[in-house]
């Protein structure tokens, strides 16, 4: 029997239910025929350049990203320009994209569950009404917000991690929300919660104001470090789903974190 990529469809939709990603999401096959036989798959964060290239060069023939290649509606697809140049590789390749977004943000074993593992934190219960886009819960020990931190850089493999608040306030409870989750409306819902402290991505400098406006501290781990951790996760998850199939998975060797320090990444 010949796997397709309807099958593996099934497969990631067992894992994220399409019914959990936000109505403004594009999640599911972005390119692809459905009936077109799987033979390797490429996990990534991002189907980039790059990551492409090396799944034509591995022989991967489906790439799975969290980030959906299109998410705006574009009108030419035409190697003139970055993305439609992006979109024929894949396309002349025969290489079909899918991702699982926001939908693997909310299910059970998610990105954000990944990362509130990664960190330390248990008890964990989803941030306001599901389907839940961020999780809260407890460490095992209270300790300082730059001890808390330090953690963070440590665990996500990282040299450097912004953070605001008083450095020496103990830190009990953490709202995690991977990637992009700097939004006042959800630090409401974190303080609201109990949140000490709220770990995300892309923090700006009045997003930052405003949540230490209402006794939130912050740490901004990056929009990659917070959400790549889920990868590999991913992975083994399609391998179990896969076994006995034959089917090959990769994990990308593209480092896709755009952002480095002077101690670098």
């Amino acid at each position: 029997m010949i796997t397709t990529v309807k099958d593996i469809m099934t497969i990631a939709e067992k894992i994220a239910p399409p019914g959990l990603a936000a109505d403004w999401d594009n999640t599911g096959l972005i390119i692809g025929r459905i009936d077109m036989p799987a033979k390797k798959i490429l996990f990534a964060l991002d189907a980039t350049d790059e990551v492409i290239s090396e799944a034509v060069r591995i022989g991967a023939n489906i790439i799975i990203t969290h980030h959906p290649i299109l998410f705006k509606p574009t009108n030419k697809i035409v190697s003139s320009s970055p993305l439609g140049a992006t979109l024929l590789t894949l396309i002349e390749n025969r290489i079909a994209a899918l991702a699982m977004h926001t939908n693997l943000d909310a299910a059970e074993g998610g990105t954000n569950d990944v990362l509130a593992e990664t960190l330390g934190i248990t008890d964990t219960l989803p941030l306001g009404e599901p389907p839940s886009m961020g999780r809260i819960g407890n460490l095992s020990e209270p300790m300082n917000l730059d001890a808390f931190a330090e953690r963070v850089k440590t665990a996500l493999g990282l040299s450097s991690v912004r953070f605001c608040g008083d450095p020496a306030s103990p830190i009990k409870r953490v709202c995690v929300v991977c990637g992009s989750g700097s939004d006042i409306d959800i630090f409401k819902q974190a303080v609201g919660a109990g949140a000490d402290a709220y770990v995300t991505g892309d923090i700006r400098y009045h997003e930052a104001q405003r949540a230490l406006s209402i006794g939130l501290s912050l740490i901004d781990a990056t929009h990659y470090a917070s959400e790549n951790l889920v990868i590999e996760k991913l992975k083994a998850r399609f391998d179990a789903g896969l076994a006995g199939i034959g089917i090959e998975t990769a994990i990308t060797e593209t480092d896709g974190q755009v952002f480095k320090t002077t101690g670098g990444i």
